[in-house]
């Protein structure tokens, strides 16, 4: 399994044990309006927005997972390279906050949580 995030500015690269795609949702953007008189209406067609979600990526060590928030807080866009899942792999950025926790029932493995909203490559 390959499983890299690539910072596309810096070639820095995070290697989780396993990736979570919590939420992906991308937004019809065509506009129905509705025409006089009628039950008809006019359709302005446009191609979907873009996905955004939020990534949740698991480490089995507390300096991985530093150092995937240090690489994500930088500037720049993402590469998602996802062998095992080619319906993942995206051009991104971080929009928003990034979370990173320790998991309470074993406190070795972590967590980090990581909104995005993929970007044109």
């Amino acid at each position: 399994m390959s499983l890299n995030i690539i910072h596309q500015l810096t070639d820095d690269y995070i290697t989780p044990t396993l990736l979570q795609t919590r939420s992906s949702n991308r937004a019809s953007r065509t506009v129905a309006i509705p025409l006089a008189n009628s039950s008809d209406h006019l359709l302005l067609l446009k191609p979907a927005a873009r996905r955004n979600g939020e990534h949740i990526l698991f480490f089995d060590d507390e300096e991985d997972a530093l150092e995937a928030v240090a690489i994500l807080s930088t500037i720049g866009t993402f590469e998602l390279v996802y062998d095992e899942v080619p319906a993942w792999e995206m051009l991104f950025a971080v929009v928003g906050e990034i979370e990173l926790s320790q998991d309470e029932e074993t406190l070795v493995h972590w967590t980090v949580r990581v909104p995005f909203q993929e970007v044109a490559s």
